[in-house]
């Protein structure tokens, strides 16, 4: 029997990471619809839950931040919010909120968050072949080991408050340094670890 390897590092977060932008058809940059939602199991430093950054022109506000645990969103926001399509409103308040989400099942990936008078209902359909994967996340200051599973999705679409949003996946190259090549920015991460690392 091999022996188990035993990563070094303190672990620091796992998660799930659900990742839908959009980009209207007559643009060349930026994302007009975002919805990048984490769902953690673990922390090292606060509650599990659930934890969404979402832009819509559909919003009063354009854009909102929801969770159903207010612990996470404090200890963990400043480190998971978007860095491809920040927030306008990086400090705003969180919307209390509810997640739902399919598992994955025919290829497919169905969720709905009801945050405040709003719901969002997001699908990645067409889901390609899983990449296992291993890299560095974060800054140099406080960088973290991870290993992921990452599916892009073919298919996808996108709703809030029942009213269907335009757009279409782009070459997200935030994965260049990792693949040498884009992924989707239609994309489901799943089993997510992170491990602390000294800087």
């Amino acid at each position: 029997m091999t022996q188990a390897v035993v990563a070094s590092g303190r672990l620091a977060l796992v998660a799930d990471h659900l990742v839908l932008a959009l980009r209207d058809a007559d643009a060349s940059d930026g994302a007009s619809f975002v919805v990048s939602w984490y769902s953690v199991a673990f922390s090292s430093t606060a509650p599990g839950g659930n934890l969404a950054f979402i832009r819509s022109a559909a919003l009063p506000d354009g854009e909102l931040v929801a969770t159903d645990s207010p612990g996470l969103d404090r200890a963990l926001r400043e480190r998971l919010k978007p860095r491809s399509w920040p927030l306008d409103d990086a400090k705003r308040s969180a919307t209390s909120a509810t997640f739902e989400r399919s598992p994955i099942r025919d290829g497919a990936v169905t969720a709905r968050i009801v945050a405040g008078a709003h719901v969002i209902e997001v699908a990645w359909r067409d889901l390609g072949t899983p990449l296992v994967a291993a890299g560095r996340v974060g800054g140099a200051d406080a960088p973290w080991d991870t290993t992921t599973v990452l599916i892009e999705a073919g298919g996808w679409s996108a709703a809030v408050d029942g009213q269907p949003v335009a757009g279409r996946p782009f070459p997200n190259h935030v994965w260049d340094g990792w693949f040498g090549r884009p992924l989707s920015s239609a994309l489901v991460a799943l089993a997510e670890v992170f491990r602390e690392v000294d800087a």
